[in-house]
């Protein structure tokens, strides 16, 4: 894969937080460390406003620095890792309305640390983006729908900007930060981790059954018994959560990642043997999307792929 020079990156440490001293760092790693394990045991404590707050607070405070550096491959690592618990994390904390946007917050974060740094910290780049007019076009059309007067108000209607023109950012991000095989091969693998993670959950749970499920995680009882069917034997089956909040909602996930995995698996700058193990990955996502997925919408995943 060849990269164009329009579109070449320029490799210039282009830095907005900078941390020399070794001795430095490996007080923010071990900081970083600490908030990490007190976090993960707050959340998972009995549910009071108090233990959810001061995770939220010490989750900010530690993370939009780390979201705001050069290191791309890590922010976005820890946005999709996120994303792909933040669903349980809603439930287990009463659909705290902050963890229910920190998925946006973070994509933003990273947007505006590199918005920043490639347009004012020198060298400033000047490659242009592909669409771009046309894309600013639609933004503008979508934000002065705020002023319809038939609309419910001005604060839903910004709310629902979000839905249109919010993951904008994020086009001119990947077009100008994915430009070699070596980058998809790096993200390949996180990919692969989070699905089989995912679908793991996915399967355990729906071998389970809704009713050991619910007697597990009673948060999601009400969701169970929504979309709990039986055979003609009468026994109960259900769309398994896995770690998001709602029924089947991993084959979200699955039906990004199974044409992501596909079409690596006929790229010839991978081995064969890493070929073969994506391929049994490919597997294992299709037998998740088969529990999680409605019988409609699993018919037009798999003619899209």
């Amino acid at each position: 894969m060849t990269v164009s020079p329009q579109h070449q990156m320029d490799t210039t440490p282009r830095q907005l937080l900078v941390v020399d001293s070794p001795t430095a760092r490996g007080a923010i790693v071990a900081l970083l460390l600490f908030v990490g394990i007190l976090i993960i045991y707050l959340v998972t404590q009995a549910e009071v406003v108090f233990s959810t707050q001061i995770s939220l607070i010490l989750g900010y405070l530690i993370g939009i620095p780390i979201l705001l550096s050069n290191n791309y491959h890590r922010s976005i690592l820890l946005m999709f890792v996120f994303a792909s618990v933040a669903g349980l994390l809603k439930y287990k904390t009463g659909f705290n309305p902050i963890i229910h946007v920190t998925v946006d917050i973070m994509m933003g974060v990273i947007c505006v640390g590199w918005f920043i740094r490639r347009f004012f910290v020198p060298p400033v780049q000047k490659t242009s983006t592909p669409l771009a007019i046309l894309i600013f076009i639609f933004a503008f059309i979508c934000t002065i729908q705020i002023f319809h007067p038939n609309g419910y108000s001005y604060f839903a209607s910004v709310g629902a900007l979000k839905m249109h023109i919010y993951m904008i950012p994020l086009y001119f991000f990947g077009y100008h930060y994915l430009t070699s095989v070596r980058q998809i091969r790096q993200w390949i693998w996180t990919f692969a981790l989070i699905g089989i993670v995912m679908g793991s959950v996915s399967i355990y749970q729906f071998q389970m059954g809704p009713e050991a499920i619910k007697e597990e995680m009673p948060e999601y009882a009400y969701m169970i018994d929504l979309n709990t069917w039986q055979d003609e034997t009468g026994k109960s089956y259900f769309r398994p959560m896995s770690t998001t909040s709602n029924p089947g909602g991993a084959s979200t996930w699955m039906q990004c990642l199974i044409p992501l995995m596909m079409a690596v698996c006929f790229m010839r700058t991978f081995s064969v043997g890493l070929r073969i193990i994506l391929g049994l990955v490919l597997v294992f996502l299709i037998v998740t999307l088969s529990i999680s997925l409605i019988r409609q919408m699993f018919m037009v995943t798999c003619g899209s792929v």
